[in-house]
């Protein structure tokens, strides 16, 4: 299997402590540059939805933004939750940089983020093997951690038509291997009684 080039599972997502790691050395570079991966991170979205967001898609009162997902037939949009801190640095940029309500937020191109990502890596002394990609799985699993492996909601979040597709999140991390063995230890001491 010469030309075959398969990743290694490890590397289709980062670990919390590497993803935060990336996007703080991401706003070192620049505040806009910053935005464009914490939001990718913090919405689990592809990079063709980030780069599409305008200004008139964010609603700074209820702290979410309209992601236009294309990877269906036809659009589809949907308003995600963001966290408020996001949601502020948006307005700071959009009040600093002139930006029609229409313009895109970030106008760049999908190779030139490519580039972007793998500048930043090497800046936080990550791993060269992940890609932009590695931050959606990265959300998948925070999800998946945050609501015990609820298929229902990270196929939600994630925008996925099936639930066929999440399973990739729902692999035992640690931190709920733990909380399983803590949950067998409860069982086994209440039936031993």
């Amino acid at each position: 299997m010469a030309g075959n080039k398969t990743k290694s599972e490890r590397y289709l997502y980062m670990l919390p402590e590497e993803a935060n790691l990336f996007v703080i050395k991401a706003y070192d570079y620049n505040i806009r540059q910053g935005l464009l991966w914490d939001i990718t991170l913090n919405g689990g979205l592809r990079i063709s939805e980030t780069l599409n967001i305008c200004p008139c898609d964010i609603n700074y009162i209820e702290n979410k933004i309209k992601i236009k997902t294309l990877k269906r037939k036809k659009e589809y949009k949907v308003d995600l939750l963001f966290p408020a801190k996001t949601i502020l640095i948006c307005k700071k940029i959009i009040n600093h940089i002139i930006i029609s309500s229409e313009d895109k937020l970030f106008p760049y191109t999908r190779q030139w983020c490519w580039k972007c990502f793998k500048k930043i890596l090497l800046k936080a002394g990550l791993s060269d093997k992940y890609s932009p990609h590695a931050l959606r799985h990265t959300h998948g699993i925070v999800i998946s951690e945050i609501t015990k492996g609820n298929t229902v909601s990270i196929a939600k979040r994630l925008r996925h038509s099936n639930l066929n597709y999440v399973g990739r999140y729902t692999h035992l991390t640690d931190k709920i291997q733990e909380e399983i063995i803590k949950g067998i230890e409860n069982y086994k001491y209440k039936n031993n009684k």
